[in-house]
């Protein structure tokens, strides 16, 4: 009977050191102190990071595979304290890959979506159409 292989169990240390705390901006659940930390820690390997009071989602893309967990008291507590303007320090958490309450694979984008989104970035602002805002000329009625 064969056994199952299962990969090595993944904890990443988590610094947030008071560099970032100056450089973050409250009230983002993307380019706050605990997000920018987190993405340092290994900015080739991990993705698209989002922390919130609730919970903490990042992509790991040696995995393939996007991890969400419930955020830790020492963080909720921290991130209420930074985006109240109140007085935070720099501080460690660490996240263990094996008790994230949600993983899901990544999606990975097509080949031609992935060129169409790479010229749209190319094109100077001037020669992009405006995206559609959920209305148009002909819907709106003049008496």
């Amino acid at each position: 009977m064969a056994t199952k292989t299962t990969a090595p169990s993944l904890k990443l240390e988590i610094e947030v050191s008071q560099a970032l705390i100056e450089l973050a901006t409250s009230q983002t659940n993307t380019r706050c102190p605990v997000a920018l930390s987190l993405k340092n820690t290994d900015a080739n390997n991990i993705s698209r990071v989002k922390v919130d009071r609730n919970e903490i989602s990042f992509g790991l893309l040696d995995h393939d595979v996007r991890y969400t967990f419930k955020t830790p008291v020492k963080v909720r507590n921290f991130v209420d304290a930074f985006d109240t303007g109140g007085k935070v320090a720099p501080f460690k958490f660490v996240l263990d890959v094996d008790k994230a309450i949600d993983a899901k694979p990544i999606k990975h984008l097509g080949a031609a979506s992935t060129v169409y989104q790479a010229v749209w970035r190319a094109k100077p602002a001037a020669e992009k159409k405006p995206r559609a805002h959920g209305w148009s000329r002909r819907t709106v009625r003049v008496k």
